[in-house]
């Protein structure tokens, strides 16, 4: 895997993941998950369907059940039910031997005297366990239903929703899913042929004549295949469902690594390319250092000779003797700076140009770019100041930009290191302002003589219609702003708002003596 690498000054620009800086394996997918790259996923057959199963589930993923935890639900609820259950039925009871009921209707709601117990005990037990013994509560739960049918138990609404529950509990937890799937398909033959059974009973004993016959077994047929499918398949779904909430769990995770591996990794480059952002601010500095150190040789040269020349007359000396003293003050002053923007530590500064984008190609002021309508790379970093700028402005309209350029106050002496660093802020933003505002932009640079400051003011108009901003890092921003604190100043930028005609606004104080 390539390293990532900072190529581009970005000042307006926008969050972007960077590539990681090292090689390294990327977290391996959950095996049979599909994958995170867009593929469309698998379609689903009717088997898929029936069983409840997912061809993006995880290999030999299975629900697993909530055991003992799960009892704290189910067993409320299965007391719940069957209470229901026993009170509807000693209810009926009462109801037939004091109500005023037709004699062939009173067999339906009396019980023999064994299911009045069984058949809820069998009922409450596999309520309490359909989740952790699916397929067996499913076979008692039916066998329970049927035997009421058939003994007769006295009630019938409450068992009827208990089977239909217990059905769909076996096919939304087993993960046998092809035992389930035969055991669904079982119970569905047993009752078609229960209600047929009941049809045939009822014309045998003349209940169902004529018209009514054909009436009654479609009926029947209808009514069971819908009772068993709906509960089936609605419990096949449900275990479908946890499938794919699972596989999201794990694509949560997977993303959750990915994105914190992305994270650290631009974090490294951030901090990569702010050290080399101080080094070559370093480097820039050190040859106004050592501007000022060959000035001192040259004057101490100069004081020599004229002693030696005129020793009568010393104030020449004297004077050139100043001149270096003065000089050794702003090489001494300078270097502190050096060692200033060496020593601050780089995660801080990384955290900024973190907030200002997120690892996208971008550097800092300081290195330059080959885009700048004039980089000064053929000027010495040591004669780069205010005195130069007018040239860098006519070299960015050559480019094609249109700049207005205005200096406010009267000018006033300042250190070399201040105007090397007013001279690469405002390189800096005219570039930014080319690549982001689109070539023909048009920018107002303004720069104010305030007594112990000189103030930067670049403002550039809204992006062109039809140009595309390169997206970035955001390190330029942070570039200009520690170049500026360096020295003691201070930067602001940030887009302006629509009412003063959008765009962006850079501005920079920085103090004359550094």
């Amino acid at each position: 895997m390539a390293t990532a690498q900072s190529t581009g000054t970005d000042l307006h620009d926008e969050p972007q993941a960077s590539g990681p800086v090292a090689s390294r394996p990327e977290p391996a997918l959950a095996s049979g998950a599909a994958p995170l790259d867009g593929v469309d996923p698998p379609r689903l057959t009717l088997w898929h369907r029936i069983a409840g199963i997912d061809p993006r589930h995880l290999d030999g993923w299975r629900r697993r059940s909530p055991g003992l935890r799960g009892l704290k639900v189910d067993l409320p609820i299965a007391a719940l039910v069957v209470g229901m259950m026993v009170l509807t039925e000693r209810y009926n009871v009462a109801i037939v031997s004091t109500a005023d009921v037709p004699e062939e209707s009173v067999a339906m709601y009396l019980s023999e005297p064994w299911t009045v117990w069984v058949i809820p005990a069998m009922f409450f037990a596999a309520f309490a366990l359909r989740r952790v013994l699916p397929i067996v509560t499913v076979i008692i739960g039916v066998v329970a239903f049927l035997a009421g049918q058939v003994a007769p138990y006295g009630e019938h609404l409450f068992t009827q929703i208990a089977c239909f529950v217990l059905i769909f509990s076996g096919a939304a937890w087993s993960p046998r899913r092809v035992l389930v799937s035969a055991v669904n398909l079982v119970i569905l033959l047993v009752f078609l042929a229960s209600g047929l059974m009941s049809v045939v009973a009822y014309l045998r004993l003349g209940e169902v004549t004529g018209e009514a016959t054909a009436l009654s077994f479609v009926f029947s047929l209808f009514a069971n295949l819908l009772y068993v499918l709906a509960a089936a398949v609605l419990g096949s779904n449900e275990y479908r469902r946890a499938g794919n909430e699972d596989l999201l769990a794990v694509r949560t995770a997977e993303l959750r690594e990915r994105t914190e591996a992305l994270e650290a990794e631009r974090r490294v480059v951030a901090e990569q390319a702010v050290r080399l952002d101080r080094i070559e601010i370093a480097r820039e500095l050190h040859d106004v250092v050592a501007h000022h150190v060959s000035l001192m040789g040259l004057q101490a040269a100069a004081a020599r000779r004229s002693l030696a020349s005129a020793p009568e007359r010393p104030e020449r000396a004297v004077q050139a003797l100043l001149a270096v003293e003065e000089s050794a003050r702003s090489a001494i002053t300078e270097l502190q700076l050096v060692l200033t923007t060496l020593r601050s530590p780089a995660s801080e500064m990384s955290d900024r140009v973190a907030g200002a984008g997120a690892g996208g190609s971008g550097t800092s002021a300081a290195h330059g770019n080959a885009a700048a309508p004039a980089a000064g790379s053929s000027v010495a970093p040591s004669t780069l100041s205010v005195e130069e700028i007018p040239a860098l402005i006519d070299s960015v309209r050559a480019a094609g930009m249109s700049v207005s350029y205005r200096e406010i106050g009267d000018a006033r002496p300042m250190s070399g290191v201040t105007g090397l660093t007013l001279y690469r802020i405002l390189q800096e933003a005219l570039t930014n302002a080319q690549k982001h505002a689109g070539p023909g932009a048009d920018v107002d640079v303004r720069v104010r003589h305030l007594g112990r400051e000189v103030e930067l003011d670049v403002t550039n108009g809204p992006r062109a219609p039809g140009h595309r901003a390169p997206r970035g890092g955001g390190r330029g921003i942070v570039g200009m702003r520690e170049r500026a604190t360096a020295i003691g100043g201070t930067l602001e930028a940030g887009p302006r708002s629509a009412e003063l005609g959008g765009g962006f606004r850079v501005v920079a104080r920085l103090p004359l003596a550094a």
